[in-house]
């Protein structure tokens, strides 16, 4: 408020002195040059007889010194022309260029009326100056012109010491009278800031205090009304304050977006779970309408129906950002300015997602379950419709029989393992375990199969890279279901490779081959369970499609991880991060424990850019 008063109250101020001060800036720079036409007029008066014989066409042309003399004398230039004005003699002999102007007012006046005078700018270097002329006479015939001038600028500075008065004057006035107005709106200023400060403070709950001044002055009306304002409110406040704290506390505590909004859908209530359904900063909604909030079509027109149906309204529709599946409940309800509505909304996402896991579960299990049980069962019936004494025939089926059995032990088994991973069930013993061991031991039981197809098999333990924290089998389980793809999606007279090294997140096991590789788009979903890149291949070559969801899972159970880069027809490298051992570090200063050729060939770890191009 002071500064509403004060402000313009100076703007004012200032205008009127800076219009102040060019007027009589202005009247100064006026008074200035009249003053010096008249001095030079009647200089000019005075040095005109002494002048005149010089201008006559007998007279002798003055000397240089002879003007230049008296033109220090009367602080002026003297320029001296004939009758037919042709420059005769100048106290600056270099105006070369304005003794060739022919075109000079001043002279033109005085021809006429025997005086003339202007304010122009010279010829010669562009400055304004004050020309004043005078015709001369000998015997009172015209024989020439005698003109003196000065430089603007120099008559400028006749007007410093008024103007610096003026402006030492308009200075005084402009700082007391800001003076005087500053110290009277401070006084009302500080009373008007007391009575605030209380009413403020009362509106924050500090519901003793007085507002009744009791000074005397103009505020005492004003602040006598407030304090009986105040004592009428604090009931008020009391009991309602009670009722907005337990509703609060209610509201704010349901798992559930709440809203009520009226007939134009400005709302009046919003607990904080309906920002955090919607990814809405926490603030201030109430009063505001609600497509102003939230700007999503399945909402308002369900808000609609509400208000056109005038009933009970539910509908499910989907957000994408945040990515949630909401339930929107609605009924109308009385309000006293008018109609409105009440809105529940739910997040079902996790609801929905489970089902949706559970039901592709079941349809994916069924299906491969499925598969070997048809199979066993058209055996078994060939079987019974055979001759029993074909001994080689029956045997064939049962052969054909068994090794469905087996598929479907093997799916059975991944089934429970990855159930077991995904309810973290207790039964893993965390340990400190060698990838060393667990590296020969699968090597091994792989180079049979790995020798049937001419595959390279070779693998390297780094000393830095040994012990690990995790389950022994589980951890076995993950590089097993990581050979068993490589050797089956790996052609004849490829080459596959087993390396650990230390790396920043833990110890790295990585598996490479020179396979079929894997198509960039399947590389995010190649660890779903029965997701299988190649269904057709995948159905020839066998297997559960549960390897790589349980390798994941196995991995996440012993704090790791796993990621997977591939190239097209060009293979792929597994890398399962495993947390290192407390005593990692005894086991990489133990290199009389590096048993490469227990592995497989001696060497350095694989480079699988060399291995690929190779």
């Amino acid at each position: 408020m002071f500064w509403k008063l004060f402000g313009p109250f100076a703007a004012l101020t200032i205008v009127g002195l800076a219009v102040f001060a060019t007027s009589i800036r202005d009247r100064l720079g006026a008074v200035a040059v009249s003053q010096a036409k008249e001095s030079l007029r009647t200089t000019s008066s005075l040095i005109a007889p002494q002048l005149a014989k010089f201008a006559s066409a007998s007279g002798q042309q003055p000397s240089q010194a002879t003007l230049d003399r008296l033109a220090s004398d009367i602080s002026a230039r003297i320029s001296l022309f004939d009758q037919e004005r042709r420059l005769l003699a100048d106290s600056s002999p270099k105006r070369t260029q304005d003794s060739a102007e022919t075109s000079r007012p001043e002279l033109d006046q005085a021809s006429r009326s025997g005086f003339g005078s202007i304010l122009r700018p010279d010829r010669a270097n562009g400055e304004r100056q004050l020309f004043v002329a005078r015709r001369l006479e000998l015997d009172g015939v015209p024989v020439g012109f005698v003109r003196l001038s000065v430089p603007l600028a120099s008559l400028r500075t006749q007007e410093t010491g008024v103007w610096r008065t003026a402006a030492a004057i308009g200075m005084v006035l402009l700082v007391s009278g800001a003076a005087c107005s500053w110290f009277l709106l401070k006084s009302w200023q500080a009373r008007l800031d007391g009575l605030t400060a209380r009413v403020q403070a009362v509106a924050s709950g500090e519901h003793d205090i007085s507002l009744d001044l009791h000074r005397g002055d103009e505020l005492d009306s004003l602040s006598h009304a407030l304090e009986k304002m105040r004592a009428t409110l604090i009931g008020h406040w009391l009991r309602t304050d009670r009722v907005k704290h337990d509703l609060q506390a209610m509201l704010e505590t349901m798992p559930e977006g709440i809203i009520a909004i009226d007939v134009d859908q400005q709302i009046l209530f919003a607990n904080p779970t309906f920002y955090r359904l919607f990814g809405l900063p926490r603030s201030d909604a109430v009063g505001r309408k609600l497509w102003e909030i939230v700007r999503h079509p399945a909402l308002h027109e369900a808000v609609a129906r509400t208000f056109n149906g005038n009933a009970a309204w539910s509908t499910e529709f989907e957000v994408l950002s945040p990515h949630r599946l909401l339930t929107y409940f609605s009924r109308p309800i009385s309000l006293a300015s008018g109609a409105g509505s009440i809105i529940v909304l739910r997040d079902v996402s996790e609801l929905r997602r489970l089902e949706n896991v559970r039901q592709e579960f079941v349809a994916n299990a069924s299906h491969e379950l499925k598969t070997p049980l048809t199979a066993i069962k058209a055996f078994a019936e060939t079987i019974l419709e055979s001759d029993p004494n074909d001994v080689p025939q029956l045997r064939h089926f049962l052969e054909r029989i068994n090794r469905q059995a087996d598929r479907l032990s093997a799916l059975i088994l991944d089934m429970l393992t990855l159930a077991r991973c995904e309810s973290h069930a207790p039964g893993f013993e965390i340990q400190s375990v060698s990838l060393r061991h667990i590296v020969a031991a699968c090597v091994d039981q792989f180079r049979e199969k790995a020798e049937g197809k001419s595959l390279a098999l070779r693998a390297e333990v780094a000393d830095d890279a040994d012990e690990i924290t995790a389950d022994a089998e589980g951890a076995a389980t993950i590089l097993r279901n990581l050979l068993e793809n490589a050797t089956k999606y790996t052609p004849e007279g490829g080459r596959i490779a087993i390396w650990t090294e230390r790396v920043d997140e833990g110890i790295a096991l990585q598996v490479s081959d020179t396979g079929v590789g894997i198509p960039e788009r399947d590389l995010d979903r190649i660890f779903e369970r029965f997701y299988r890149v190649d269904k057709a291949r995948s159905s020839e070559l066998g297997g559960t499609g549960l390897g790589l969801s349980i390798v994941k899972h196995l991995a996440q159970s012993f704090g790791g991880s796993v990621s997977v880069t591939s190239r097209l027809n060009e293979g792929s490298v597994f890398r399962v991060i495993f947390r290192p051992s407390d005593d990692g570090e005894m086991a990489a200063n133990a290199s009389s424990r590096r048993d490469s050729d227990m592995l497989g060939h001696h060497g350095s770890p694989v480079d699988l850019e060399h291995l690929m191009r190779t």
